[in-house]
């Protein structure tokens, strides 16, 4: 299964998609709907031209998608 911001996953994607803004809440909501074993994070920005021109600006936007989806793991309901 896997999550992005796109309504539509790529031509070969393999699983499931669910379209998921990267804020805790929705993402919870999708952990919570397809109740996964494993949660592999690979997340980040999408632009490598915009990370050269403010690199620090894109660290902290990484940085913080992954902090959202580390309070999303805590508040959804399917913690051991």
């Amino acid at each position: 299964m896997g999550t992005g911001r796109s309504d539509k996953p790529a031509p070969d994607w393999p699983s499931p998609y669910a379209q998921s803004d990267t804020t805790p809440e929705h993402l919870a909501e999708v952990i919570d709907s397809f109740s996964p074993d494993l949660l592999f994070h690979a997340a980040g920005t999408a632009s490598v031209g915009a990370s050269l021109v403010d690199p620090l600006k894109d660290f902290r936007d990484s940085v913080s998608i992954c902090a959202n989806m580390l309070e999303a793991v805590r508040r959804s309901e399917k913690r051991p």
